[in-house]
């Protein structure tokens, strides 16, 4: 898996994220919400005062431009049809955008658009997937990046409210966060311990899980829009050291669908560890543990009942523990709704 730097943006406008034990996404095609955290109803908050969510992304920015492939390299694609595209107009100071593969063998795949002509974009890709494999009349979407701000831009976040962060390269098990981010009067700083950086602008990816952990004040609610994904979902699963490897990632479906149909590109031995959204406290233990074996998922406690119906609700996030005989990485691609 290739590492992603904490690349900077401004604030962008709509935002999405979702956890194990969220309602449902509903929408209206192509453009939907999420209600995240703790959604049974009443006057129970999103999120009680200090404690763990973990959360997700399953939908998309909006839409900014629709076309076909001309020509791809290993860097690069040409798009057809001469759109004389302004200069930087695709980077501009104050946002990163990013283009998806919406056709093809290479659907699904996403890069940051690091610098363009008036037809060609410059790309570094930060899914799975080829450039030099995109096939020519591939369609190809240009959409901005998520950021921290505009994930909880329709939210009530409140001071002292902090996002844990995990490298997706970081070996080993039982990892802690890469980055602490914390809200403050209306912005999100790194919480490094020194100078506090501001920090709205960082990229959060789809297919990442993260963890929300609210201050001494509840988050009456977490609500996100954005447009239902039209392409694959692409993701890894990846072992980046010589032995068991955990991976911090998210069902991208937009819609629920059941661990077996999830076509997770699981081995013998592999676990995943699912955490319970409803509850209070930081810190939470594993609501439950799952293994794989010949082919099918099992609750990893005697008896061990069959598991492939539980449910993954959009945008659930859980840690994948890739076992120290699996591969080094593999390709989870779900196909587009």
């Amino acid at each position: 898996m290739s590492s992603r730097n904490c690349l900077t943006l401004l604030l962008a406008a709509t935002a999405s994220s979702v956890a194990l034990g969220a309602d449902p996404v509903s929408y209206s095609d192509p453009v939907g919400f999420v209600n995240l955290g703790n959604t049974t109803g009443g006057a129970t908050p999103a999120v009680p005062p200090n404690t763990d969510v973990r959360l997700a992304i399953p939908l998309e920015r909006p839409l900014e431009f629709s076309g076909t492939v001309e020509a791809a390299t290993s860097s690069t694609i040409q798009v057809n049809g001469s759109p004389n595209w302004d200069a930087n107009k695709w980077t501009p100071s104050d946002q990163t955008y990013c283009a998806i593969v919406a056709g093809g063998t290479q659907n699904g795949l996403r890069a940051l658009i690091t610098s363009h002509s008036s037809d060609t974009l410059t790309l570094q890709v930060v899914s799975t997937g080829s450039l030099a494999l995109v096939e020519t009349t591939s369609k190809l979407e240009i959409r901005a990046c998520w950021t921290i701000q505009s994930l909880f831009a329709n939210s009530d976040v409140s001071d002292d409210c902090q996002l844990f962060v995990y490298e997706p390269t970081k070996p080993n098990i039982n990892q802690g966060s890469e980055y602490k981010y914390i809200y403050s009067g209306g912005t999100w700083y790194l919480n490094d311990g020194i100078s506090f950086p501001v920090s709205d602008n960082v990229i959060l990816y789809p297919g990442e899980s993260f963890v929300l952990r609210s201050g001494p004040n509840s988050v009456d609610h977490l609500t996100v829009f954005g447009d239902v994904p039209t392409t694959n979902l692409r993701n890894e699963i990846s072992r980046d050291g010589p032995t068991a490897d955990d991976n911090h990632v998210a069902s991208m479906s937009p819609v629920p669908i059941t661990l077996g149909l999830s076509v997770i590109p699981s081995e013998d031995d592999d676990q995943i560890f699912l955490y319970d959204n409803l509850s209070t406290g930081i810190n939470k233990g594993t609501l439950q543990k799952l293994i794989h074996s010949g082919g099918n998922w099992y609750v990893n406690q005697d008896p061990f009942p069959l598991a492939n119906d539980l449910i993954l609700n959009p945008g659930s996030g859980f840690i994948y523990r890739r076992a120290t005989n699996g591969p080094s990485n593999a390709d989870w691609v779900i196909p587009a709704p």
